[in-house]
């Protein structure tokens, strides 16, 4: 058992790096603004060459995240004394009728989701800037 009095070291992941821990989850958190208030909330997600994508019904989400500036968070841990988090920046766009080429085989994709989704719309955020951080005890 580790002593929980050392003080633990903080290192910052590299942008391949960071890219790579984000293809090994499928559960992250999208932060927006809503009404004035920051909100936060869990998505099934996959990586689309330079987008995250997921997935959501009509409501909340939708009718704030797209053609807004939103942060995606990842993080895990493979050992119990090493963690890491991954946070992307980027632009929030749905794409669930554009047409493009790119956004069609991306909604060919299986993008996981644990809710039935009714009526599922496609939104995706640009990865404009991509930070990481490994912390170890």
């Amino acid at each position: 058992m580790t002593n929980p009095k050392v003080n633990p070291r903080v290192d910052e992941i590299d942008e391949a790096g960071c890219r790579a821990l984000l293809t090994t989850q499928h559960i992250g958190r999208v932060a927006y603004i809503s009404d004035g208030e920051p909100m936060i909330v869990p998505v099934d997600y996959e990586v689309f060459q330079d987008m995250i994508v997921f997935r959501s019904d009509p409501g909340h989400k939708l009718s704030h995240i797209p053609l807004t500036r939103v942060c995606f968070e990842v993080d895990g841990s493979h050992d119990p004394d090493v963690v890491w988090s991954v946070i992307v920046h980027g632009a929030a766009r749905d794409v669930t009728t554009a047409l493009n080429e790119q956004y069609e085989q991306m909604r060919q994709s299986r993008v996981p989701t644990f809710a039935t989704l009714a009526d599922p719309h496609w939104l995706t955020v640009e990865i404009d800037a991509i930070t990481g951080r490994r912390l170890t005890r």
